[in-house]
């Protein structure tokens, strides 16, 4: 009887294997479909002109709250818009180079970038059809509305069911990600979409969804239309947050282990639909325009991570990204919102026992799916900040989720007696001094740079070395002018301290991602104030080097004359440093800092301590 019960999981298993393979072909053929009918289609060149004027006058970086344009990248402004990229999917759906349909779907060119052909660019199917008949004003206005309806329907559905205090977790949910910006710019529609469209149709139908694990198909089916849309812009929402409600608003009483498994499964299966979409683009592309994709996409997904520095690098980059991207959230309007739930939660906490809830565990770790995307991706979500710290959409919705679970049944969870309401006094004691030494690890950047000014060139044929004195312990990453027109070979960068070697980098001209003034991601840790020597090598490359160095009053304080070859210069060699010092964040920002550890620790506690028992009834 035990072999026949085997026998019945290892079946049930491979035909629920075989049915996600299923949905994945049938996606991949529909996106190929698709992409490939958008392009036989015709472009008004009226609306793309008009369009293209659009972005041309607002700029590449605009704040939508203010009505002027402006440069604002790697602002930590929440409202920033992303014309840049918005201009590259404007110029791909609007292409008109001529050609077979289906080779030009899997080139996905752009006049402006060229060929971006790792990607889907799926969007394509939408605009293309739609600019027709709109301009990128008309759409942006019609972007607006079908966001409104969505979340007002989606408010609708979650308060017909579960009252004011869920309404408003969705709402806050919803203004974190700057509603304006959203509907304005397309590179943060798709997810947008995704997320809450996913979310409404999961909770509409969720009994359905429910039946023999439906779910699970539901999310390969998001994976794949996250992956088809977006260019990684902030796409664990699209998992995270309809996840999220629909353990929220499920009324079975499953233990916690049943709740992390639901997790876990939905987790390997939007995974499964993302990657598995993505890696079919390159396997399509590749055959249709017969050179290798794979070796495009494999380093990009190499850039992203930051994986070609050294593991140490990746995790002190991984922490500093945790924090970078947090920080968006330390803007006046959106720390108002967090730190008063979080003092309503403490002030309810005072008053009555928590309720228990075995859904605990699996919204913790929901919660700190974010964390795990930024140091994973560390190198992609720092350099685009501005609009990658959307992702922790997902974690304010899993905590937030924490305090509503927490208070669910609070009118029937009696009053707190004095042993009680002490150790909820300690565990906040407790929380508030980790928060405290949490803070001291925070650290802020300092950019300096001499690379404004103008500059001359002299060739260089061993080495290159000069004089380096930091301003602050810790060097996060460096840029430097250098010029070679080999894509073979590299850079040596070392930094020594008297006679001993104490840091050596790499770059490869191959990753150098083209231009002469180039980025190295060092996290160099040194003492402020001595004076160390950096030399500079390059070796195996089949292209003269030059070394581009400041001319005039344009000078760092930090670096010495540069040395080629052992001859003076009389400049400096063209750099940029961005350092983290913790003496560096402002008092208001530590303490925000101090309020979001203290939510994280509580919300630990609520975990183990109100989340270890079935569900209250």
């Amino acid at each position: 009887m035990a072999l026949q019960d085997k026998r019945n999981t290892v079946m049930l298993w491979g035909k629920n294997i075989g049915r996600a393979f299923l949905v994945l072909a049938a996606g991949i053929a529909a996106g190929t479909l698709l992409l490939t009918l958008a392009y036989m289609l015709p472009v008004n060149p009226e609306n793309r002109d008009k369009s293209y004027g659009i972005i041309e006058e607002e700029g590449w970086y605009p704040r939508t709250s203010i009505v002027s344009s402006g440069q604002h990248f790697q602002s930590y402004y929440p409202d920033v818009l992303d014309n840049f990229t918005d201009m590259i999917m404007l110029s791909t759906a609007l292409d008109e180079s001529e050609g077979n349909a289906l080779v030009r779907a899997m080139e996905t060119y752009s006049e402006f970038v060229g060929s971006y052909n790792h990607y889907w660019h799926g969007y394509v199917a939408v605009l293309r059809p739609l600019f027709f008949f709109l301009d990128f004003s008309e759409l942006r206005t019609l972007n607006g509305a079908c966001q409104l309806l969505l979340v007002a329907l989606l408010i609708w559905l979650v308060g017909r069911e579960k009252g004011i205090r869920h309404m408003l977790a969705l709402l806050t949910s919803y203004i974190l990600l700057n509603p304006r910006t959203t509907a304005l710019g397309l590179q943060y529609t798709w997810v947008f979409y995704a997320a809450y469209g996913g979310t409404f149709i999961l909770l509409f139908k969720r009994k359905y969804f429910a039946e023999k694990d439906r779910y699970v198909y539901f999310f390969i089916v998001l994976g794949m239309l996250t992956c088809y849309l977006d260019l990684l812009t902030f796409p664990l929402l699209a998992w995270g947050f309809p996840l999220v409600w629909w353990i929220l608003m499920q009324e079975e009483d499953k233990n916690a282990f049943e709740w992390v498994k639901g997790v876990v499964l939905s987790g390997v299966a939007w995974i499964f639909g993302y990657a598995g979409i993505w890696a079919a683009k390159w396997g399509i592309a590749t055959l249709v325009l017969r050179r290798n994709i794979f070796e495009t996409a494999v380093k990009e997904i190499f850039f992203c991570s930051g994986t070609t520095e050294t593991r140490t690098g990746n995790l002190a980059a991984g922490l500093n990204t945790i924090y970078v991207n947090w920080r968006h959230y330390s803007y006046n309007v959106y720390a108002v919102i967090l730190v008063c739930w979080l003092l309503w939660w403490i002030f309810c906490s005072l008053r009555k026992k928590w309720c228990k809830s075995s859904k605990a565990y699996a919204l913790f770790l929901i919660g700190i799916s974010s964390g795990v995307w930024y140091i994973v991706l560390s190198n992609h979500t720092i350099i685009h900040h501005f609009f990658t710290h959307r992702i922790y959409g997902v974690s304010i919705a899993a905590f937030l989720a924490l305090v509503l679970e927490s208070t669910e049944h609070f009118r029937e969870s009696g009053k707190l007696g004095g042993r009680e309401r002490a150790g909820v006094f300690m565990l906040l004691g407790v929380s508030a001094a980790a928060a405290c030494i949490g803070v001291l690890f925070a650290k802020e950047d300092i950019s300096v740079t001499n690379g404004t000014g103008s500059f001359r060139q002299v060739q260089m044929e061993e080495k290159l070395e000069t004089e380096f004195v930091p301003s602050f312990n810790t060097v996060a990453d460096i840029h430097f002018g250098l010029e070679c027109e080999s894509t073979k070979g590299q850079y040596e960068i070392k930094l020594w301290e008297g006679d001993r070697l104490k840091y050596q980098n790499t770059l490869r001209l191959a990753d150098s991602r083209g231009g002469h003034y180039h980025e190295l991601i060092t996290w160099w840790v040194l003492k402020h104030g001595e004076t160390y020597l950096v030399t500079v090598e390059a070796s195996e490359t089949e292209a003269p080097v030059f070394v581009w160095l400041t001319e005039g009053d344009m000078i760092l304080p930090e670096l010495g004359e540069a040395f080629v070859d052992g001859a003076e210069t009389g400049g400096q060699m063209l750099m940029g440093a961005r350092y983290l010092d913790r003496h560096a964040v402002p008092r208001e920002r530590q303490i925000f800092l101090a309020l979001t550890w203290i939510g994280i620790f509580l919300a630990a506690g609520y975990t183990v301590l109100g989340g270890a028992r079935k569900e209250a009834q």
